[in-house]
């Protein structure tokens, strides 16, 4: 079992996202996505125990959305 922290990481920026993702790994486990809409569906079948949203994306809907679900 994994003790681990889940993190669900929400970022549009490919190098933001990259550069994030290597220092949380080192202490939690970490799945990406890249727009809100994708993080909205992680979120729907997968549980998490905390987030890092993009508040500013740049898709469709907005990271607060993802924030709200």
């Amino acid at each position: 079992m994994n003790s681990k922290t889940h993190i669900l990481l929400v970022e549009d920026d490919l190098l933001a996202r990259l550069s994030l993702k290597s220092r949380l790994e080192r202490f939690s486990r970490v799945t990406e996505a890249e727009t809100a809409q994708r993080a909205l569906e992680l979120v729907d079948r997968v549980s998490f125990d905390l987030a890092f949203v993009d508040l500013d994306l740049e898709s469709p809907l907005a990271g607060l959305e993802v924030i709200k679900a």
